[in-house]
């Protein structure tokens, strides 16, 4: 659904603490990128251009935004670059089991991680 009202070039983040969750954002989107338990995708290539992530992060307001809940994001930036890679999209893989993502608006895999 989010997909469908994506701009150009638009992103969508999600935590995916399930393999449910993970499943359901893999067959909805076309690209993605993946941090950890987080999830970026976009409806075009998702371009992670390290330079610009860490020329980004070393502007004042990014610094001043993320100090104010105490974090340091000049000394985190590079452990997550190196930590961001992409992961196929299942869009186009037949569905085997209908559970096994997440078509309903009710928060289970949520709880249940």
């Amino acid at each position: 659904m989010l997909s469908r009202h994506l701009n150009q070039g638009g992103l969508v983040v999600s935590w995916v603490p399930t393999p449910r969750s993970e499943l359901t954002f893999r067959r909805a989107f076309d690209h993605i990128a993946r941090y950890e338990s987080i999830m970026i995708g976009s409806n075009q290539p998702i371009d992670i251009d390290t330079s610009k992530i860490i020329a980004r992060s070393q502007q004042a307001w990014s610094s001043q935004y993320y100090s104010k809940a105490g974090i340091n994001l000049n000394a985190h930036i590079l452990q997550i670059i190196a930590g961001l890679y992409t992961v196929p999209s299942l869009k186009s893989v037949p569905l085997t089991d209908p559970n096994s993502v997440n078509t309903d608006l009710f928060p289970r895999d949520e709880f249940e991680s």
